[in-house]
């Protein structure tokens, strides 16, 4: 599974590019399913360990928690309302693409 997520927002201070900046995030993981164990695991019964989408769902969620604490020096929020690009009223999905 990989995850790339791009934000793209104004500076107040940057003046190349019209302030424009991008906040990129990425992660990849890679399940191992049963077929390899961590040492701590080899004792576990199949039915015990998670499962491929328990595991992403749990890094998803992991990720959006991670994702909120996220500060922007900088950021011109003033900016960004007065275009429209503010989204208050909607909470994040993760699509796949």
């Amino acid at each position: 599974m990989i995850f790339r997520g791009i934000i793209g927002y104004y500076d107040k201070i940057e003046i190349e590019n019209d302030g424009k900046r991008i906040l990129r995030v990425t992660y990849k993981y890679n399940y191992a399913s049963n077929k390899s164990r961590l040492q701590k695991d080899l004792n576990l019964k199949r039915d015990e360990l998670l499962t491929k989408q328990q595991a992403e769902d749990g890094l998803k969620e992991a990720l959006k928690e991670l994702v909120k604490t996220i500060k922007i020096k900088n950021f011109d929020r003033e900016r960004m309302e007065k275009e429209g690009l503010m989204h208050y009223d909607k909470e994040f999905k993760s699509t796949k693409f």
